[in-house]
């Protein structure tokens, strides 16, 4: 059932002005650490089409656990139906303000904390984080959302980390969303309902690990174990600038001996195998549950239907497997089921990665060059970032060449 409410309302434990029942289309759109929007269409003849409008609310079942509210935004009509795109009630945050906020040595949950009080005007929004790790961060004329999860260089996701959950007025940035629940989804090709994309280009198994100021191995390379699954090598070198050699006493970051640094060297590339998997292609699938229910293949992947944003699923291939996050799915509130899903790498890993490998080389620069050699250092910085969110789903780290 879909509720309409007027825009001013705060009271949701009701029916509101009244239940939508003649919806023609209320289709949920929820991306991990994105937009959390619906696709909404109400015939012009329905008995509630004068309150289908700009600002006001709806209550839908959003397969979730508790519905959850949404502003009627982008409103328009045709001949025949009102279509609107309604955005989930956190978006009101957007029309706030951080004038400038400055959350010092913060855990998450303190500086999410720190965020929701300090804005311009009081509202209903409260947050929740489970990230222990603290930071520190300044807003000046950001609204509340860019701060959270906006494509800016300190936003609480670059800096802090973690996934967006949002449950009507509570915020939630958690370490994790989502759970492994074991369902496993091999690998085929033309199966009707799920396309998947396959993508080995920026593959590789033999690595050139590099370390501050042209570090190498003395062996050069670290070899993937799947090396030989390939008909060559594929070599590519990622540059860890914060692994340093102490020039003097009173250096207080680098490694004591060079033969610390090549440990560290070989114990970083052999996590880009083991935990990033750059020795595997990059995979996304996407379901959809409409054709999916025609394929003779259906009973097998049937468990999808059960999935839930930010769940883990194992992706068999031909000799290793992969875990995919979901990091999309639409759910269909009149028939209450999702219809599509996408599997993929989370995009947040790879901006993440970036912004701490970002960081590492403007302290470095910082520490062994002049103002002018640091500006040029934070301009590239900021190319970086820009790049990095061009990649979405790639969570490599920066600086690799091949």
């Amino acid at each position: 059932m879909i509720n309409v409410y007027c825009s001013t309302e705060n009271d949701f434990n009701n029916n509101g002005i009244g239940s939508l029942k003649d919806t023609i289309k209320c289709e949920v759109t929820e991306e991990l650490n994105g937009e959390y929007t619906i696709d909404f269409e109400y015939p012009k003849s329905g008995k509630y089409a004068q309150y289908i409008d700009n600002d006001m609310i709806i209550k839908v079942n959003a397969g979730t656990e508790t519905k959850q509210l949404f502003r009627i935004k982008n409103c328009n009509e045709n001949l025949q139906t009102i279509v609107a795109k309604p955005q989930h009630i956190t978006y009101d945050l957007v029309d706030n303000a951080l004038d400038d906020v400055f959350p010092q040595k913060l855990n998450g949950m303190a500086a999410l904390d720190w965020i929701l009080s300090h804005t311009q005007y009081e509202h209903k929004f409260k947050g929740f984080s489970d990230i222990e790790e603290q930071a520190s961060a300044r807003y000046i004329r950001k609204n509340p959302i860019q701060a959270i999860i906006g494509d800016i260089e300190n936003s609480f996701v670059n800096i802090w980390g973690g996934e967006l959950e949002r449950d009507n007025f509570t915020i939630k940035m958690l370490q994790n969303r989502g759970e492994n629940r074991g369902y496993k989804i091999k690998y085929r090709k033309n199966v009707t309902g799920i396309q998947f994309m396959k993508d080995d280009s920026n593959v590789i198994t033999r690595l050139r690990p590099m370390g501050y100021d042209g570090i190498i191995l003395p062996e050069k390379y670290i070899d993937s174990p799947i090396i030989n699954n390939y008909p060559h090598p594929k070599i590519g070198q990622i540059e860890y600038s914060d692994i340093k050699l102490k020039q003097n006493e009173d250096d207080e970051e680098g490694y004591e001996t060079i033969e610390q640094c090549y440990e560290e060297l070989r114990r970083r590339a052999n996590e880009e195998f083991t935990k990033n998997n750059i020795d595997k292609p990059k995979i996304n699938i996407k379901v959809d549950f409409v054709d999916l229910s025609k394929a003779t293949l259906y009973e097998q992947y049937k468990f999808l239907s059960r999935v839930k944003l930010g769940d883990t699923v194992t992706v068999i291939l031909e000799n290793y497997q992969l875990e995919l996050r979901v990091i999309k799915t639409v759910y269909d509130a009149l028939a209450e089921r999702y219809i599509k899903l996408e599997l993929g790498d989370f995009k947040e890993n790879y901006i993440t990665n970036t912004q701490k490998n970002i960081q590492n080389i403007v302290k470095q620069e910082n520490n062994n060059a002049s103002r002018s050699v640091l500006e040029t250092a934070k301009k590239n910085a900021t190319d970086l970032i820009k790049n990095a969110t061009n990649r979405i789903y790639s969570n490599t780290t920066t600086k690799r060449t091949i």
